[in-house]
């Protein structure tokens, strides 16, 4: 049975990405609400479906993924591989779902896909949720679109 619901409010993926960055990433993250992200940015999406059906996209600036896959791997952000930080986007990705879901609608019952293939854009494109990790700067974005 398909539920006919809004998508997730500003504070309930603000809680969930706070929440993921600071376990897993150890990031502390502020909140930016709209904004556009530093370009050129990294993007994967992944569907869900169940309670309720849809696909969250998470959008990254370069800068910051490959700041966050140094911080994860303990390494020098130099020494990072375009496929570290393919996996360390696809991974928050996944995770980052998983937590907004939980806090959204604890109840639901839902089936993930594995994360789309990433792609590098350079558009200065407007996003509902962004979230700050440095410096103030809207680094990390999130779309959860319900269908």
């Amino acid at each position: 049975m398909t539920v006919c619901v809004k998508a997730p409010e500003a504070r309930v993926v603000a809680a969930a990405l706070e929440q993921v960055l600071r376990v897993m990433y150890f990031c502390e993250s502020v909140y930016q609400g709209g904004a556009s992200l530093e370009t050129p940015v990294l993007s994967t999406s992944l569907t869900f479906q169940g309670t309720v059906r849809g696909v969250f996209r998470l959008m990254v600036s370069e800068r910051c993924a490959r700041r966050m896959t140094a911080d994860f791997l303990a390494i020098e952000p130099a020494d990072v591989s375009p496929d570290q930080m393919d996996a360390t986007v696809r991974e928050l990705a996944n995770v980052a779902c998983g937590a907004t879901m939980s806090f959204w609608i604890p109840e639901a019952t839902l089936r993930f896909s594995v994360p789309a293939d990433l792609t590098r854009f350079d558009s200065a494109q407007r996003f509902e949720h962004c979230i700050s990790v440095t410096e103030g700067l809207p680094e990390i974005a999130v779309d959860v679109l319900l269908q």
